[in-house]
């Protein structure tokens, strides 16, 4: 069994030197066991690499290809005989898949390969499946943020940062019990302000927020879709009745300018209105309540279009832009929009896809470009000044037969380039917003789980 064992390591090797056409590849020998030991080796499989540490990554599969044995092997490609530096156990993970952690002290310039091997016996037969990464692996762990959590949420339901941008007020789900909290972003301190509350909240002042009811200004229960709009004085506890809204399929903005855009109940007319709260002055629109963004706070976006806060009108600044685009974010200080497009590949089926790429236009010509990527999340950074031509982003990657890094990239629009400055793998939806001119803290809002929470993110040179 030695000879065999001796032989895999020459024919890994050998394999490592050479290029392969089909996704595996398979060989088989007698040994002096008795055993036939049958090696195959795959390189067209999907993985996600993420760097932990500088002594740590984790290298996670989707679907559990590893049953009943396997192990993970990192092999040193400078060294004799692509010596076995360490091996791991697999874990099962949040997808179903397989979770493989390795600890190593790792040099910056040495050359690594990984292998996950599986390894089955069969009667007179050993057999090996070798995963193997063609490109091999070098050990680059990106850290320039101290990241500081200042508020906890294990289950976010809702948050919003008020107008003046000195609080941000959030909803947790605890034992079923949505609890309202206040966050003062001038000492830190968070406060729990109400039990019991409601389950979305928009921020109109320091001291008023948004609400939104399932039951109407008479008490009575509302029917399908249907809820209230109410304003709600914290320091009075009174709320003052607005508007009827579309609590199913709605959508809601953020209140800028003093003003709320909100989708009417679809078994009215599925239009939308803009609320003007400071005189109680409402105006309709006929428009896809689908393309209103949520989760911005500095324009009323809608698809292309952004919201005149003097005319109350949407205006098309890029109207050469596809209806598969949208505006997601406008700097008013330098002039640049920053556009996504996304499309769906085989909608409606197992196998749809989506892909999504960023633009960032000035004058309205493309100065910067992120190309179209399958699977892939880009979250713009919500209040930044980009009038030094800086734009962080946060990039997160579908499984996939090549190394991505989840994480915040650092892109200068000026000369075109994007470089990772933090690795990091937070799986869920989150906003990041700079609530100043300053770019070297930002805040980070995280709703899910053990990791949920608000942060503040300091970059380090």
């Amino acid at each position: 069994m030695k000879k065999s064992v001796v032989f895999l390591f020459a024919f890994v090797l050998a394999f490592i030197s050479c290029e392969h056409e089909g996704p595996a590849e398979t060989e088989s020998e007698s040994g002096k066991s008795g055993l036939d030991t049958v090696r195959t080796i795959t390189y067209d499989w999907e993985f996600k690499l993420t760097p932990l540490s500088d002594d740590e990554f984790l290298l996670s599969t989707k679907e559990d290809l590893f049953d009943p044995i396997a192990e993970l092997l990192l092999l040193n490609s400078w060294q004799p005989k692509d010596t076995i530096v360490f091996k791991a156990e697999p874990e099962k993970n949040y997808w179903g898949g397989n979770d493989f952690k390795v600890h190593h002290l790792f040099h910056e310039k040495d050359h690594y390969s990984l292998i996950i091997r599986h390894t089955e016996v069969d009667g007179d037969k050993v057999h090996f499946r070798d995963y193997f990464m063609p490109d091999g692996y070098r050990h680059s762990y990106a850290n320039k943020f101290i990241s500081e959590k200042i508020a906890s949420a294990g289950h976010m339901l809702a948050f919003d940062i008020t107008p003046s941008r000195d609080f941000i007020y959030f909803i947790d789900y605890v034992n079923n019990v949505p609890i309202l909290h206040r966050l003062s972003l001038a000492d830190g301190k968070t406060e729990e302000i109400e039990r019991g509350f409601h389950i979305d909240l928009r921020a109109a002042s320091d001291n008023d927020l948004i609400v939104f009811s399932r039951t109407g200004p008479d008490g009575r229960f509302l029917g399908l879709d249907s809820c209230a709009i109410l304003s709600y004085n914290l320091q009075s506890k009174e709320k003052t009745f607005l508007s009827w809204g579309s609590d199913d399929y709605g959508r809601f903005s953020r209140v800028i300018d003093n003003s709320i855009l909100v989708t009417n109940p679809m078994a009215d007319d599925g239009k939308s209105t803009l609320i003007n709260l400071s005189d109680g002055t409402s105006k309709s629109y006929s428009i896809n309540f689908r393309s209103i963004a949520e989760n911005s706070f500095d324009h009323i976006y809608y698809g292309r279009s952004i919201m005149n806060n003097e005319t109350r009108e949407f205006e098309t600044p890029l109207p050469f832009l596809n209806g598969q685009s949208g505006i997601v974010y406008f700097d008013e200080k330098s002039g640049y929009y920053i556009v996504q497009e996304v499309f769906m590949d085989n909608a409606g089926t197992p196998d749809y896809a989506s892909y999504s790429r960023l633009l960032i236009y000035k004058d309205q010509k493309v100065v910067f470009e992120l190309p179209f990527v399958k699977n892939r999340q880009v979250n713009v950074p919500k209040l930044i000044n980009l009038a030094d031509g800086k734009l962080v982003i946060h990039q997160q990657f579908d499984f996939s037969n090549k190394i991505n890094y989840d994480g915040y990239y650092l892109v200068d629009i000026e000369k075109g380039d994007i470089s990772l400055i933090k690795n990091d793998s937070y799986s869920y939806n989150h906003d990041d917003f700079f609530l100043s001119d300053d770019k070297k803290t930002f805040y980070s809002v995280r709703p899910k789980y053990s990791d949920g929470g608000i942060y503040k993110m300091t970059l380090v040179e």
